[in-house]
């Protein structure tokens, strides 16, 4: 994004630009206002988004389950809803391939809007000096943020696919997952790479030098197109709640995983089997129910249960005692997940 600044700043009135939470301050140190600015965070501290220096008066597109220091203080606040994501009603309109970055939510609003391109700046997702991996003046250059995702690896460069450069788990997840998009998208648009960074299969890589604009900018235009997919709040338009509550939705995840658990020719084959598949059924029922991903919630409890109770049944030195750590352990693990409540006694 530093190489690419002027060339922004000489286009911009041919441009919607959109731009994700973390290079707005080096945006606005190069002078460059964008017309909406993108935040998926959930849990940003109110220093942290002082830090962000997000402009108040420019829409903010967030998702739905933003923090509340990040959404406070803004103009006007436009909230998307993330489709593979639990959500606290049905929306009628919701977007995939949200997470797990705020690149990710904007180019997937990006590619919802139906452009004619698409151009990507500062999207590196990787990085030819390690101690380097972020655009000059933005929040992320601290040592403590610089230290982060040292799990290192090579991936193709975007604009000469010889070279290898850095990237880390986290950047090639936001990789894939844009990738992903391009390739499950109907009505796709040219997706341009302007980023020197790492390659982004479904996209045309080219330096922004060699991109130039002509004619009339209607720019405004979408701006004001965009504005207008949003809608207020309102059941049975805008929103939907479900035909199952929070605990009746509990009440029947519990009750199917418990019933996966149980195996009635108890042997290791079969008792791996059931404690492999038993989360996975239960969510699958659940969400034929109710359509939603609500007991997501639940997951990660459940899911060190029943590794705690697997790592015991592994060192089971015979089969008569693996019987008997099956059997005591499907007791415990049945009463904890009977124990689950839903959290908050509200309609939704």
């Amino acid at each position: 994004l530093d190489s690419d600044m002027n060339w922004l700043l000489e286009n911009r009135d041919h441009l919607i630009v959109f731009a994700v939470h973390s290079s707005v301050r080096a945006l606005r140190k190069n002078g460059i206002r964008p017309d909406f600015q993108f935040a998926l965070d959930m849990h940003l501290d109110e220093k942290t988004v002082k830090g962000l220096a997000l402009y108040p008066d420019i829409p903010l597109i967030a998702g739905t389950k933003s923090s509340d220091a990040l959404l406070q203080g803004m103009a006007e606040v436009l909230l998307v809803a993330e489709r593979d994501m639990p959500n606290v009603v049905r929306f009628s309109q919701s977007l995939s391939h949200t997470n797990p970055s705020t690149t990710n939510l904007a180019f997937s609003f990006a590619c919802f809007c139906e452009p004619e391109n698409i151009y990507l700046l500062g999207v590196d997702l990787g990085f030819r000096q390690k101690e380097k991996q972020y655009v000059s003046g933005s929040h992320h250059t601290s040592p403590i943020e610089q230290k982060k995702n040292q799990d290192l690896s090579r991936v193709s460069a975007n604009l000469n696919q010889e070279e290898q450069i850095y990237t880390n788990s986290f950047f090639n997840q936001v990789k894939l997952t844009m990738e992903q998009l391009l390739m499950s998208s109907e009505n796709v648009s040219s997706v341009v790479n302007l980023s020197d960074g790492a390659v982004i299969n479904g996209c045309r890589g080219l330096r922004s030098s060699s991109v130039s604009f002509s004619g009339k900018s209607s720019i405004r235009v979408g701006v004001r197109a965009i504005g207008s997919c949003f809608r207020g709040a309102e059941e049975g338009q805008t929103y939907a709640l479900y035909e199952w509550s929070g605990q009746e939705l509990t009440d029947a995840f519990t009750k199917q995983l418990c019933m996966c658990l149980q195996v009635v020719d108890i042997n290791r084959a079969n008792v791996a089997a059931a404690i492999d598949g038993a989360l996975t059924d239960a969510v699958t029922v659940c969400m034929g129910k109710s359509h939603c991903l609500r007991t997501i919630i639940y997951l990660r409890m459940v899911v060190d249960l029943l590794t705690v109770w697997y790592r015991y049944l592994l060192v089971c030195p015979d089969e008569i005692s693996f019987e008997n750590s099956y059997t005591v352990g499907l007791k415990v693990v049945q009463e904890n997940i009977r124990k689950l409540k839903w959290p908050l006694d509200a309609p939704f």
